[in-house]
């Protein structure tokens, strides 16, 4: 066996962490049922499974956070015993959870300071210069003055990595740390991963993005139902079996192809579109069409596709929709157009947080339940009867209708943010990274949700973070290079490598076929 990781020969090492026939029972429920987990001084280590698969009981468990039933947790060699999150942070673990612990009232520094030192209580500028330093390390050209509160959420990621990676930690666990992240910025926080990894710091991944786990990671161990499934080397060249290992026999990892024509009528036309930084963007979405825009971050494909869901409004151009041209620049015009459109943020652009799912739901379709529209009398039968075809069609996984939304999975979140807009029939759909911080089970469910709605008839518009997923889902791929589509990629064409190497280099003399733009 290879025991060579991120640079280092670590034959003979000593585990930073050895977990043991972990074990851990809630009322009726087993959350971890003798899972096993290693991890070797500076190795990048992906832990990888569906929702519920017991990798946030096992993070919690190995940060003091829970006690497990039973079990072992070895650090460097020797069992211990966590009772708090502060044992854990003592013996040099350290944990960035997806939606990190800043405190927004206070400064970059100050947050930075905390639990790592005191002296910016002292002294202030010589923290400032150390905490400067820690932000340029990340790419990051701000003041350590600048309030959390104010920050992108890209950047309060960013900080909460730069805490988190300079705090001296013997093994530091990622928890979705890309979620908000750009390309550019994803590159950056591996690259430092990467130079701490070959200084010896061990890290554990934990992510839904499997293209990034593939570039990233030296070793992978999946868990489903509490159980390690196993652990595999060299993981970029055994991604057939543990997608396998992840999602078992339930769903396939791509989406059924269309069965039906591969395009019909033109339903969505794209003409001379100008929004930035785009000057002159043109095509069709046919019916029957599932259309990827595909491009770096910045490029021109997601500004694009938020002009077609209504939320942003072109500088210039036409958009048409069954051949009628329409004034866009609202979401709300766009639905009445007949273009619905799943964003790429759920939680602050979709969905009502403390609301059943219910209520989620049928929020866009509610006029057609009401028998009074000045009383807003609601058909509470026929509501109930079709938000509940709706949950059995996409397999919502929940108690039923009146579950509080907050307390599903992403994915199942996911689904119902998408199940609001299959109560009625549009003519085209705009899918914004809707896979984003969604496991691979939920992802190949989407995918089949996206393909049912192109077979009904339906022209989709698709963009995704993830090059890897335009080949599971799309019929053609139009990629963007700075404001300009430089290339089509049709069927067999659509292929991960191809869409990131016209994303970055694209042909010299930048003349994009246009198999079809008009019928």
């Amino acid at each position: 066996m290879d025991n060579t990781v991120s640079g280092l020969d670590t034959a003979g090492a000593v585990p930073v962490l050895d977990v043991r026939d972990l074990v851990k029972d809630y009322p009726g429920q087993r959350a971890l049922d003798g899972a096993a987990f290693e991890v070797r001084p500076g190795e990048i280590h992906g832990l990888l499974g569906e929702n519920g698969a017991g990798k946030s009981t096992l993070i919690k468990c190995v940060g003091g956070v829970i006690r497990p039933t039973s079990g072992e947790i070895r650090v460097a060699g020797e069992e211990v015993s966590l009772r708090s999150a502060k044992d854990a942070h003592a013996l040099g673990i350290s944990i960035i959870h997806q939606q990190s612990n800043l405190v927004g009232p206070l400064s970059i520094a100050e947050n930075l300071a905390i639990g790592t030192s005191s002296s910016f209580l002292v002294r202030p500028r010589a923290e400032r210069r150390r905490v400067k330093e820690m932000l340029d390390e990340v790419g990051l050209d701000l003041d350590p003055r600048t309030l959390v509160a104010s920050l992108r959420p890209h950047q309060s990621a960013m900080v909460a990595v730069a805490k988190a990676l300079h705090s001296r930690a013997k093994l530091v666990i990622l928890d979705e740390p890309t979620t908000a992240l750009s390309a550019e910025e994803t590159d950056i926080l591996f690259g430092q991963i990467r130079a701490l990894a070959s200084r010896g710091t061990a890290f554990v991944y934990v992510s839904h993005r499997l293209g990034e786990v593939f570039r990233l990671v030296d070793r992978v161990t999946v868990l489903r139902s509490g159980r390690r499934i196993g652990t595999w080397e060299a993981p970029a060249d055994n991604q057939p079996a543990i997608l396998d290992a992840i999602v078992g026999d339930k769903v396939p990892h791509r989406a059924e192809q269309s069965s039906g024509p591969a395009r019909g009528r033109p339903l969505l036309e794209v003409r001379d579109l100008a929004v930035e930084p785009c000057t002159d963007v043109a095509f069709v979405a046919h019916e029957h069409e599932v259309v990827g825009l595909a491009g770096l971050t910045g490029s021109g494909a997601e500004e694009v596709a938020t002009v077609l869901s209504g939320a942003a409004r072109p500088s210039s151009g036409t958009v048409l929709v069954r051949g009628e041209e329409v004034r866009l620049g609202l979401p709300r015009r766009a639905i009445r157009a007949g273009i619905a459109s799943i964003p790429k943020d759920r939680h602050r652009e979709a969905l009502l947080p403390g609301f059943t799912i219910r209520e989620n739901i049928s929020l866009a379709s509610s006029g057609r339940f009401l028998t009074d529209p000045v009383s807003r009398t609601v058909r509470a039968g026929r509501e109930r009867r079709a938000v509940a075809e709706a949950m059995q069609s996409l397999r919502v996984k929940a108690s039923g209708p009146q579950q509080n939304v907050s307390t599903l999975s992403g994915g199942n979140q996911q689904k119902v943010v998408i199940a609001r807009w299959l109560l009625e029939d549009f003519a085209g759909y705009v899918f914004i990274d809707p896979c984003a911080g969604v496991d691979i089970g939920a992802k190949a469910e989407i995918y089949n949700i996206i393909r049912e709605r192109a077979r009904e008839g339906a022209a989709v518009v698709f963009t995704s973070s993830e090059a890897e997923e335009y080949q599971r889902v799309c019929d053609r791929v139009l990629v963007f290079h700075r404001g300009r589509v430089v290339a089509e990629l049709v069927g067999s064409e659509i292929d991960e490598n191809a869409i990131v190497r016209y994303a970055l280099q694209p042909p010299a003399e930048h003349t994009p076929k246009q198999k079809e733009t008009v019928s």
